[in-house]
């Protein structure tokens, strides 16, 4: 069993669990807990709670736990988004004690995300602007300690997002009322639409440069530089781009599998595109690398973990490797 990775390759091992450790130069994983240095940054959970279902039968549900701590600037600009990256289809729990494993422990977690609550009513209550949409700050976070409540056994938490963000729009309609005289109305609709002139055109030249940027780190990509997790794309269906690194198969995503794997797995996927073969039976699974395929879509599309690879890229890698 290879234990040696690229920093890029550790989150994704651990995020699917088809292991019990790996390494890479500053990050590694012990079971379900995956460590930037020395300092635990994620965890992933196995829970079965009420309400939530899972993928089949006697399958366990999975969550996430994530730091909700900085550290240092390599944990958090380039562990940290690394570690996010691969639990993407996960549901993710950001928390300060991501090795909780007492009811005191996530007692503790949950309460800091009615810290948190708390802290985001108080911020829309002094925003001149975006004040209307307190609903849709607010709602996530309930959400989330709701759901983190029930899966860990604690009790819910009294929240009502709906009732206080009716209250903070009563309380800045009503601060708002004292300072609208005619004039002060004129300058802040002036204001506001040269504020929304300002982003729209600011959004423009950021779309503009991205499109740019993309185009570059892509044509980067197929040539084989170096990927960092600064530089991971998606197509704009949400699927990873693919490449022959050496005897690997890389993705734009950090993840690689042996070259041999590839072709294997390939084959297989021609054939069931090509309607060559029947579906794969209820359950089973193609193993390629440290991965293994949980979905197989009828035109040769797949999905494993945070990756969902289109067959255009499966069938392209193919042909450059003879298959």
């Amino acid at each position: 069993m290879k234990t040696v990775f690229s920093n890029s390759q550790v989150p994704h091992v651990w995020a699917q669990q088809t292991q019990p450790n790996g390494h890479s130069q500053s990050m590694r994983f012990e079971g379900d807990t995956l460590y930037s240095h020395s300092t635990p940054i994620g965890r992933i959970v196995e829970v079965r709670p009420p309400g939530l279902t899972d993928g089949g039968a006697g399958q366990e549900t999975r969550v996430a736990l994530l730091t909700s701590n900085t550290y240092s600037v390599t944990t958090s600009s380039k562990h940290m988004p690394a570690a996010r990256n691969a639990v993407i289809n996960l549901r993710v729990f950001y928390v300060p004690d991501v090795q909780a494993d007492s009811e005191q422990a996530h007692a503790a977690n949950l309460a800091y995300m009615l810290v948190c609550y708390a802290k985001e009513i108080n911020r829309l209550r002094r925003k001149r602007d975006l004040w209307a949409l307190a609903y849709e700050s607010l709602e996530p976070i309930q959400q989330d300690a709701r759901a983190y409540a029930q899966i860990f056994g604690l009790p819910e938490p009294t929240l009502n997002a709906q009732a206080d963000a009716a209250a903070i729009v009563e309380f800045r309609a009503a601060w708002n009322a004292r300072l609208d005289t005619p004039a002060n109305v004129a300058r802040r609709t002036k204001a506001c639409e040269d504020r929304a002139a300002a982003r729209e055109r600011k959004a423009e030249r950021e779309y503009a440069a991205q499109v740019a940027r993309d185009v570059e780190r892509l044509a980067d990509f197929r040539a084989g530089l170096p990927l960092n997790t600064s530089a991971y794309m998606r197509d704009a269906n949400g699927g990873a781009y693919l490449r022959i690194s050496g005897d690997n198969v890389q993705t734009s995503l950090g993840a690689h599998v042996p070259v041999a794997d590839a072709r294997r797995v390939i084959s297989l996927i021609r054939a069931y595109q090509s309607g060559k073969c029947p579906p794969p039976r209820d359950g089973a699974q193609y193993d390629v690398g440290a991965f293994h395929i949980d979905t197989l879509y009828t035109n040769g599309d797949i999905k494993a973990g945070c990756h969902y690879i289109q067959f255009a890229e499966i069938d392209a890698i193919g042909r450059a490797l003879g298959v």
